[in-house]
């Protein structure tokens, strides 16, 4: 009952504070396109991507893609107004992409290739955090590209996009980092208090109720 209870309150926290930007364009602030297009075999390099124009769809309705294998490439055209901070965290709110390649624009000039993806293990990404996220330093005034190259593994190929502002980003983040503490907090109690009474009665079905909430959190 009590890892029950725990459940539905943890269900009711995500669905609370993971309500955001769903898989529309409108989500993403003062983006002027996005395109898109499949990889073909094989795979051209970027530095020949950048450039071209054929063959570049555009975004007719949400970025959902269904099941597909192939990589896919999105093109953002992104212009923030001057009035705005340069300093942004552009997000994909889909923890179960495989790989994702993102080039990211540099002030200097260039570009830089940050690579993130469930193949990579946690203490390998290059931003820690549940969503993949990528700062990003946006010129105020300036029309800018950003290009993401993704792939799906056994899942549906959703690219849920947010873009904010780093303060806005860390001040949102904060309460779904504290509803993770205490959910996964409150699930040790109660495994401890199985292994506890395992211990002092001796009976066997406090170890296997601990053994099933550790193996369903875990």
């Amino acid at each position: 009952m009590l890892v029950c209870f725990i459940r539905r309150m943890w269900w009711g926290w995500v669905l609370a504070i993971g309500a955001g930007p769903g898989l529309w364009a409108q989500d993403v602030p003062f983006l002027h396109h996005i395109q898109y297009f499949w990889e073909q075999s094989p795979a051209a390099a970027f530095e020949e991507l950048q450039h071209r124009r054929e063959g570049l769809l555009p975004l007719q309705k949400g970025l959902n893609f269904g099941y597909n294998k192939a990589a896919l490439w999105l093109r953002l055209e992104l212009m923030p107004p001057d009035t705005l901070s340069s300093d942004w965290m552009l997000i994909i709110r889909n923890p179960s992409l495989w790989k994702i390649d993102a080039y990211l624009p540099m002030s200097e000039g260039g570009w830089q290739k940050v690579q993130t993806g469930t193949y990579l293990k946690y203490e390998q990404r290059p931003f820690w955090n549940r969503f993949w996220v990528f700062p990003l330093r946006l010129d105020p005034g300036q029309n800018q590209v950003v290009f993401l190259r993704i792939q799906a593994k056994g899942s549906a190929l959703s690219v849920p996009l947010s873009l904010k502002s780093e303060k806005d980003f860390y001040a949102q983040s904060l309460p779904g980092e504290v509803g993770y503490g205490i959910f996964f907090g409150m699930l040790a109690l109660v495994i401890l208090l199985n292994l506890f009474l395992f211990v002092q009665l001796r009976q066997r079905q406090y170890a296997l109720y601990g053994f099933l909430c550790y193996a369903w959190a875990f």
